[in-house]
């Protein structure tokens, strides 16, 4: 039945007519035959069972696909392409949590036209095989395509359009969050736009690179943000794109990174830092990402290189001192900061034993974490 429809869709002025032939037949047939039962007509009953008798035996006799597609021979000729997958396609599993996802799936496809007679003329070597000197040449090619498309920038290319378009290409839900990744070493990702987003088990990173690219991780193997303290910056040769009025720049530009200065002991020279807050398998993003992040992810944050994390400090002095951080890094308002602080005295002042409790109070106060009407009321809470 759904052959017969497509027909009048899909079919020649040919397969049309046989059906609408067909179609007639039946129709007149039982409307003959339903005239004839009300006025008793025995002569036009006769009438209407051999029109649809003879209907019926054209449409059984009639090779429905034969008549409504073409041959396999015309199929056939139609896909002159095959492919094959050649040694490069080799899936790199050396266990890596991020699966990527790309729209040239990450393999490069030889075309073998069914026609090419060059390779048989060649004596000496078998059809469908390279000689040792072209594969180098396409090697060397691909190498070059993929240094062109490296050496494009995405922000000469994306307008709104463009832009909309990859969200319905990838699938990106409505409820997704902007963020801006500052390095991924291991997947050499390095000062990119991307879009976050979740479902019940998986993240999704769309990275909005000249060709796009999606990650995507098992958030409970990856349960937490990993803060890196006193990245090296240079902010006048960071993130320029940014800062060229482009589409993405305009819409990323908020999520640029926080920098702190410091100053040498001669109060001459400025060093320039960052922090940056780790998702996933080692995915680095900028302070002002953080708020975006955690409006899709639950995430327990952990310092690391950081001197706090490798030192004998307790791990309330480093819940707060990881507040501060995000204080000072615009990711907590004033009130929120209090609010956390005083939250964290709290759970200590209830759940710390003796010693945890008084060790602690001392490292936040000479550690100039909180003041001293802070530690006071920890103690009257813990009393």
């Amino acid at each position: 039945m759904k052959i017969i429809f497509n027909t009048f869709k899909y079919g020649n002025a040919r397969t049309k007519f046989a059906l609408l032939l067909m179609a007639t037949g039946l129709l007149a047939g039982f409307g003959i035959l339903t005239y004839s039962l009300i006025v008793a007509n025995y002569v036009a009953s006769l009438a209407a069972i051999l029109i649809l008798v003879a209907d019926v035996g054209f449409i059984l006799s009639t090779d429905f696909r034969n008549l409504f597609f073409n041959s396999p021979k015309k199929k056939e000729k139609a896909s002159k392409k095959k492919y094959k997958i050649t040694e490069e396609e080799t899936d790199d599993e050396e266990g890596f949590a991020l699966e990527w996802v790309n729209t040239h799936k990450k393999k490069k496809y030889e075309e073998i036209e069914d026609n090419d007679t060059d390779e048989d003329e060649i004596p000496g070597r078998s059809k469908g095989r390279l000689s040792a000197r072209e594969a180098e040449d396409k090697d060397e090619d691909v190498k070059k395509d993929a240094k062109k498309e490296a050496d494009i920038d995405p922000f000469k290319l994306y307008n709104q359009k463009k832009y909309k378009q990859i969200l319905v290409q990838y699938k990106v839900k409505q409820d997704h969050e902007l963020i801006l990744i500052d390095n991924c070493q291991r997947e050499k990702i390095f000062q990119c736009p991307a879009i976050l987003w979740k479902d019940k088990t998986t993240a999704y990173i769309l990275l909005i690179e000249a060709e796009p690219r999606m990650i995507k991780y098992n958030m409970y193997d990856y349960n937490e943000m990993h803060i890196r303290v006193g990245v090296d910056a240079n902010p006048s040769h960071e993130y320029m794109n940014f800062k060229e009025g482009s589409f993405l720049g305009k819409l990323f530009i908020p999520l640029l990174p926080n920098y702190t200065t410091i100053e040498d002991q001669n109060g001459r020279k400025n060093a320039y830092k960052k922090a940056l807050y780790g998702i996933g398998p080692d995915i680095f993003c900028t302070s002002n990402s953080v708020k975006n992040i955690l409006k899709v992810l639950s995430l327990n944050m952990v310092l690391t290189e950081s001197k706090i994390q490798k030192g004998s400090y307790s791990d309330w002095f480093k819940r707060i001192y990881i507040s501060r951080l995000m204080y000072r890094d615009k990711i907590f308002s004033a009130p929120e900061y209090q609010a956390q602080v005083m939250g964290i005295l709290d759970q200590m002042a209830e759940k710390a034993n003796d010693d945890d409790f008084a060790n602690s109070i001392t490292q936040m106060l000479l550690g100039g974490l909180i003041p001293q009407e802070y530690a006071d009321y920890a103690n009257f809470k813990r009393k």
